[in-house]
C-alpha cells in the first residue's frame, strides 16, 4: 500500500472517529442540561408502582425507579417557588382542575390542573404584593419625619421585597436585583421628594 493511500485511510479512519465523538459530547450535552428529577417527582414514580403494581412495566426497564440522583424529567420547564408551593394547595387545585381527556388516565389518584392558570394567578399575587408593599411604604413614609428612621424603612421593606421577589422568582439573581433597584429607586425619590 502506498504512502498516499495509507495517509487517506488513516484520515477515514481518524474523521469517523472525530465524528463518533462529537456526537457523543453532544448527547452527553443535551443530557447534562436536562433538569434533575425532583424528590417530589421521585416519590411520584415510587407511588405509581405501588398503585399500578410491579407488573405495569417489564421488570428488565425498571431499572430507574432505584436510582437516586440520576433521574431527569423529561420535560424540564423550570417551576418557580411560588407556583410549586401554589400548587401543592388542595384549593388551589380544585379551582384550577382541568377536566379529564379522553387522551389521559382516568383515576382517582391523579389531577390535572391548569399550568397557565396557576401562572396566571402567581402573576397577579405578586403585582399585586409588589404594589402593596410599594403604597404601604409610601405611606408609612409620609408620616414619619426622622430620616433615620425613614432610612431604615426603607431598607427594611428593600429587604422584605427582596425577599418575596426570590420567593415568587427562585434563584434569578439578576431579575431580584432588578426589582430592588427599581424599588429602592421609588422610595428614594419618595424620599427625597418628602424632605
Amino acid at each position: 500500500m502506498s504512502f498516499p493511500r495509507l495517509c487517506l485511510m488513516f484520515l477515514r479512519i481518524t474523521l469517523n472517529l472525530t465524528t463518533e465523538a462529537d456526537e457523543l459530547v453532544a448527547s452527553f450535552s443535551k443530557l447534562k442540561q436536562m433538569q434533575t428529577a425532583t424528590p417530589r417527582q421521585t416519590r411520584n414514580i415510587a407511588n405509581w408502582f405501588k398503585s399500578y403494581g410491579e407488573d405495569a412495566i417489564d421488570p428488565e426497564e425498571q431499572h430507574y425507579k432505584d436510582h437516586q440522583g440520576d433521574l431527569v424529567t423529561m420535560i424540564s420547564r423550570p417551576q418557580y417557588p411560588l407556583i410549586a408551593l401554589l400548587h401543592r394547595s388542595r384549593i388551589i387545585r380544585r379551582m384550577f382542575k382541568l377536566k379529564i381527556r379522553s387522551d389521559r388516565i382516568a383515576s382517582d389518584s391523579t389531577t390535572y390542573t391548569s399550568t397557565r392558570g396557576l401562572e396566571v394567578l402567581a402573576a397577579m399575587l405578586s403585582l399585586t404584593v409588589g404594589l402593596s408593599m410599594t403604597f404601604a411604604s409610601i405611606w408609612w413614609l409620609n408620616f414619619v419625619d426622622d430620616k433615620v428612621y425613614r432610612l431604615a424603612i426603607i431598607t427594611a421593606s428593600g429587604a422584605v421585597m427582596s425577599l418575596i421577589t426570590w420567593v415568587a422568582a427562585g434563584n434569578r439573581p439578576f431579575e431580584i436585583l432588578a426589582t430592588f433597584a427599581a424599588y429602592m429607586a421609588v422610595l428614594m425619590i419618595y424620599q427625597q421628594i418628602g424632605s
